[in-house]
């Protein structure tokens, strides 16, 4: 059972979570021939099992993607700027760990970004990895606080888990994973996540 969290952080990833990047990559990859099916349901369910079988040749041409589609203004995920600033009126700030690209350049273009949309207050760091980077390393020094990690991803999502956080998988309209007793908190929306944390806090 969740407990609340021993400060007010909420470890964020942003493509998928806070900024609507899934969108942009799906048409990318869909203009260049990637996707194969008739229809947006059938591509969805391709994209889902070729990121599970090959996500180096993924995270490749979500590098290359980079490059060719302007990022620096990505609209946020569905409700998120309502919620986010919600939650920071709350009291409540933010972690960025987003794998967007460790240069210099990317880690300003997606400051840029999610100042352009969020008050520059509600974030505690924007901490960027390369693309293709694990998590874990930053989600460890987290171990045992018990922070609240919002993730689209189910395997980083589960990452958390086994690090002690309370992790939420912002589902994206993503399979669900393919056990009976998944340890991992679902959401489709930050509605749904606030509602979750104003019940942790009665």
């Amino acid at each position: 059972m969740a407990t609340h969290p021993k400060k007010k952080l909420i470890l964020v990833d942003i493509d998928g979570v806070v900024l609507a990047h899934g969108t942009q990559f799906f048409h990318w990859l869909d203009h260049k021939g990637y996707l194969k099916g008739t229809n947006e349901e059938e591509k969805t369910d391709f994209l889902y099992k070729w990121h599970h079988r090959e996500p180096d040749h993924l995270a490749d041409l979500y590098s290359r993607s980079s490059e060719e589609i302007i990022y620096t203004y990505q609209e946020p995920f569905k409700d998120a700027k309502h919620y986010l600033h919600l939650l920071n009126d709350l009291g409540w700030k933010f972690k960025a760990i987003t794998c967007h690209g460790s240069s210099s350049e990317s880690k300003e273009q997606r400051r840029r970004n999610l100042f352009y949309h969020f008050e520059e207050k509600i974030w505690d760091e924007i901490i960027c990895l390369g693309h293709t980077e694990s998590k874990q390393a930053t989600l460890e020094k987290h171990k045992g606080e018990n922070l609240i990690w919002v993730e689209d991803t189910y395997s980083n999502a589960l990452v958390g888990h086994k690090l002690g956080l309370t992790s939420i998988w912002m589902r994206n309209n993503n399979h669900p994973p393919k056990c009976a007793d998944c340890p991992i908190i679902e959401a489709d929306n930050w509605q749904e996540i606030y509602n979750f944390i104003m019940k942790l806090s009665t």
